[in-house]
């Protein structure tokens, strides 16, 4: 019994300090900090849910691959920037904000003809607006972020060019 209450009391004061670091993580990171998290989380969901609506749309094949490589590039980023958040204690969104629901309203809203272009022209503003949000945080802030950040940018630079280069066809 005595040994029982003993690991419990054990177990207990572990939580508490486990609960305490991430506070204490959550803490630490800047207004920019978080707002990045959140802005880049918005984008990356975002980018998967207008590749899932692009690959029912788009005629080409090459525009349907573009779509399958940006689900995967951004779910793999998402991945990495949830791990992040959770390690920090910042919560992630899990619903678009307003100015990414109007997005998505508009790409299911439209039709069949001339999707490929608008797809890929909303893909190079995206991806350019991701770029620059980027570029900035690998130079400052918290320290993982910055890594993040390093890490994805050339996924976003060959996104950008793809588009380009699919929006030129």
């Amino acid at each position: 019994m005595k040994l029982t209450l003993t690991t419990l009391a054990i177990s207990v004061v572990a939580c508490l300090t486990m609960e305490n670091a991430t506070v204490a993580a959550a803490a630490t990171l800047s207004a920019d900090d978080r707002k990045f998290i959140i802005s880049t989380a918005q984008a990356g969901m975002t980018e998967v849910k207008l590749g899932e609506i692009a690959k029912q749309k788009v005629k080409s094949d090459a525009a349907r691959e573009f779509a399958e490589s940006m689900m995967a590039d951004h779910k793999r980023a998402n991945a990495r920037l949830r791990a992040i958040a959770e390690k920090k204690g910042v919560e992630l969104p899990t619903t678009f904000d307003g100015e990414h629901q109007a997005l998505v309203d508009k790409f299911i809203a439209m039709d069949k003809t001339g999707f490929e272009r608008f797809y890929a022209n909303q893909i190079v503003a995206d991806q350019r607006k991701l770029l620059a949000s980027l570029e900035i945080q690998s130079g400052k802030g918290d320290i993982d972020l910055q890594k993040f950040s390093k890490e994805t940018i050339p996924a976003i630079k060959n996104h950008l060019r793809m588009a380009e280069k699919l929006n030129a066809l």
